[in-house]
């Protein structure tokens, strides 16, 4: 149609009032993140595509945003100099923890429409599951039937504490560090990539940390559920709730103890 120079748009013949009453307006969410990206062949797109962890930083960035929110992490704030920034009219909304990433970012909100206001970002559902996952064992956070997308955002919340304890390494120790817990929580490990690069060893890194998490909430629910029985002073229960006290000659049997206990190692550094 471009190429048509006869070619009229349909809405450039709508009378303006009909346009302004059925047309409220464009409202693009933006997200902003600054680093450096890796280019790679996308048999997909037939062509190179701008790919790893900036690109995925800078998409979390847009999904927590509402329509219409310009918004930026400390990336690309600090890239700015003093006097850019001083041109902007914005909101420092503080750090805040976002789907699918390991830390915090620091958010800013640019004010394009002076006094234009928006709802709060789009955390409720990190926030809500954060709640849930350390509710009390007598809390229904993990009770069967819940709904899958609580259980997969409970996942997400563990998998980032979790990949943040280990954050101190670099990348190719991290799984060094992280094979011993998965071992103990009984983790069929596959081999080791043979790619030394960052990017291999933290996928590998990051599929041994979702395994862990689904091993620990699976737990955790059976646990709440009474699954698993507990010693209580000399009566054991079972998985059926068949309560009786052991002889004189059999020993209290706990129904947990198969269940391997990780003493976290102490670790030196230079931080």
């Amino acid at each position: 149609m471009a190429d048509n120079p006869e070619y009229i748009s349909p809405t450039l013949v709508i009378d303006p009032l009909q346009y302004a009453a059925r047309w409220n307006g464009l409202r693009v969410r933006i997200g902003m993140h600054t680093g450096l990206c890796k280019i790679k062949f996308s048999d997909e797109l037939n062509g190179f595509d701008y790919t790893g962890e900036t690109v995925q930083i800078a998409a979390r960035m847009t999904s927590i945003a509402n329509g219409g929110q310009t918004l930026m992490n400390e990336a690309t704030w600090y890239a700015l100099s003093f006097e850019e920034r001083e041109r902007f009219d914005y909101n420092n909304l503080e750090s805040r923890r976002v789907n699918g990433l390991r830390v915090p970012l620091e958010i800013y909100q640019l004010n394009a429409i002076p006094g234009r206001e928006f709802p709060p970002l789009r955390l409720e559902e990190t926030e809500c599951a954060l709640q849930a996952l350390f509710q009390d064992d007598n809390g229904d956070a993990l009770k069967s039937g819940q709904d899958e997308k609580e259980t997969l955002a409970q996942q997400t919340v563990m998998s980032s504490i979790l990949s943040d304890c280990f954050s101190i390494f670099p990348a190719t120790r991290r799984v060094r560090e992280v094979m011993p817990l998965a071992e103990k929580w009984h983790i069929s490990c596959p081999p080791t990539p043979i790619d030394r690069e960052d990017e291999a060893q933290e996928t590998y890194f990051n599929n041994l940390i979702q395994q862990l998490v689904r091993k620990v909430l699976t737990v955790r629910r059976r646990r709440n559920q009474g699954g698993m029985g507990l010693i209580k002073g000399n009566t054991y229960t079972d998985v059926n709730n068949n309560s009786r006290r052991p002889s004189q000659h059999e020993p209290a049997v706990n129904p947990l103890a198969h269940i391997p206990l990780y003493n976290a190692p102490v670790y030196e550094t230079d931080l």
